[in-house]
């Protein structure tokens, strides 16, 4: 199986290589859209591994599913906004795609390689509602430093009151999250 990576990620390149080292892939890893575009012309390429946020990123997947737009797609990402703008069930219904959230999870990863089925995207329609991001607020709060997540609970947890702290309060209202404050506690409802 060929992969092509597209992405300045150390730590999703180096889970990548070490992944790829124990089940015999063969990768090309791409940091920037030019290279992308060369590899993927070159090879014929199974997996496209690509964080869409990124310019260049999103550049690269924008030709890569002009050329193929049944191509399998594993979008990594730290973003909580939709990979498609049109929502999850346009990307099931166009697309051959699905998501994995940074930090990456090596089961969730190798799964997807193992076997890939779009239909079985881990986080289809869990940025959409309070319930959703509530059952993925584990894995939202490891890219916010200084915060913690009790789950059991549902208390998030934050060292101090700084801009992480204002700007999660911010994604709460925005995705209509309801929430108690308590200084630096946030307690979800």
């Amino acid at each position: 199986m060929k992969i092509l990576f597209i992405d300045r990620d150390n730590q999703v390149e180096s889970l990548l290589e070490h992944i790829v080292s124990m089940i015999k892939y063969e990768i090309f890893i791409c940091h920037d859209f030019e290279q992308a575009i060369k590899e993927y012309n070159d090879n014929s390429i199974d997996i496209v591994i690509v964080d869409s946020t990124k310019d260049f990123g999103r550049k690269a997947l924008n030709y890569i599913l002009k050329k193929n737009v049944q191509q399998k797609v594993i979008i990594v990402s730290d973003c909580l906004e939709h990979t498609e703008p049109k929502g999850c069930d346009y990307c099931q219904e166009h697309y051959n795609q699905v998501r994995c959230l940074k930090p990456v999870n090596i089961s969730e990863l190798v799964g997807y390689l193992k076997d890939f089925y779009h239909d079985k995207c881990a986080y289809k329609d869990k940025f959409s509602s309070a319930h959703g991001l509530i059952s993925i607020m584990d894995k939202i709060i490891k890219n916010i430093p200084f915060a913690s997540y009790d789950k059991e609970n549902k208390i998030v947890e934050f060292d101090q009151m700084n801009s992480d702290f204002y700007d999660f309060l911010f994604m709460l209202k925005e995705k209509k999250i309801q929430y108690t404050t308590d200084d630096n506690i946030i307690q979800l409802l």
